[in-house]
């Protein structure tokens, strides 16, 4: 029998009320094929409940949010602080014993690099894969584009990530990873005719989602389809604004914050609406979309991340403005044949990317590697 590779895997894990936060790494690390050794952070275990996996290890790493419209100074703070909570993270991981004798480390986030660099020198393979707005943080830092040219292998989730990122590093060390869904837990189980009349979204409320715009686009929708609802799942700081501009429209009736939900209900939400849509201003390959379209939803998004590959000929491209984002959803609201029709193709195409074709690429990255 093969011997296993032994991987120390250092990821944000999924929480109960965020489920999708680190999922393609918690699906690796539940592989059977690999011999894992796991450290996630926590911040406040008393409050969040974590998810349980075998050779599982916590560190603390304090988590510095930064204040919105603040100034350059209080930025240079706040930049300060994160600074020096991602150093003694670091420090405290590389004074565990348990982090050593790995044939590799497998890293998900850039502010992890230091560990993986002190067990580089010491002759382990070192990997990182780079996740959606992870990308804006490496443009704009010298530092961390030069800190990825020592990492083994470099994988990224989109295209265009691996288009930016070939600009800095070897093709040799870039790899194309995509994403996974679960396409046992996440699939239809009612005819789309029988869906309600729902606008599904799921993601943080925060910029990066840019609710509003999807906001704006639904209140065009609503003067003549008063009968349709938009439903948000998520938290985050946005959401004074969100619900404020949700009071401006006078879309209370329509429109509903759903904060945080586990999968079951996110799944359960899923598999009765009808359309889904991401109006993001960055994404990487989104799992809520792979999600979704496991689920039956007929699929809208702007142009982001690998949104694009995944919903040619199966949905719909929408430019990052309001009225084509409105015109691209009342298409498939107008047009139960179409609608329906992109449905069967959207099950057909996720499950093309099934978390054992995910593992399967990752098994042949390590093998090749090492």
């Amino acid at each position: 029998m093969k011997k296993k590779i032994k991987i120390l895997r250092i990821f944000n894990l999924p929480t109960i009320n965020r489920s999708g936060q680190g999922k393609a790494a918690f699906e690796l690390s539940k592989s059977k094929f690999f011999n894992t050794t796991l450290f996630s952070p926590f911040i406040n275990r008393k409050i969040d409940s974590y998810l349980e996996l075998k050779n599982l290890n916590y560190f603390y790493f304090p988590n510095i949010v930064f204040p919105k419209n603040c100034s350059y100074l209080i930025k240079i703070y706040f930049s300060t602080r994160r600074l020096i909570s991602i150093l003694i993270a670091s420090i405290n991981l590389i004074f565990n014993k348990k982090i050593y004798f790995n044939d590799l480390v497998h890293i998900h986030h850039i502010f992890y690099f230091l560990p993986a660099l002190v067990l580089k020198l010491l002759g382990s393979k070192i990997i990182i894969t780079i996740h959606g707005s992870d990308i804006k943080k490496i443009e704009r830092s010298f530092l961390l584009r030069n800190l990825l040219k020592i990492f083994d292998r470099v994988l990224c989730v989109s295209q265009k990530q691996y288009k930016i990122l070939s600009h800095f590093i070897s093709k040799k060390k870039l790899v194309f990873i995509g994403n996974g869904v679960d396409i046992k837990f996440f699939k239809p189980i009612m005819s789309y005719y029988d869906r309600k009349k729902i606008i599904l979204s799921v993601g943080n409320l925060r910029w990066q989602k840019n609710y509003k715009l999807l906001i704006e686009a639904f209140s065009i929708i609503h003067k003549n389809n008063n009968d349709w609802k938009l439903v948000i799942c998520g938290e985050g700081p946005d959401r004074d604004e969100i619900q404020e501009l949700i009071k401006t429209k006078e879309l209370g009736n329509n429109v509903f914050l759903k904060g945080y939900l586990n999968q079951k209900a996110i799944k359960k939400l899923m598999q009765s609406s009808r359309i889904f849509v991401i109006s993001s201003r960055i994404e990487g390959f989104p799992k809520a979309l792979l999600e979704a379209a496991a689920c039956g939803c007929a699929c809208v998004s702007t142009n982001v991340g690998e949104c694009h590959y995944f919903l040619n000929e199966i949905g719909y491209i929408a430019k990052n403005n309001k009225y084509d984002l409105a015109n691209k959803i009342l298409k498939l609201m107008n047009s139960k044949s179409l609608s329906s029709s992109n449905s069967l193709k959207s099950v057909k195409r996720a499950n093309l990317f099934s978390w054992n074709e995910y593992i399967r690429l990752h098994r042949n990255i390590y093998d090749n590697l090492l």
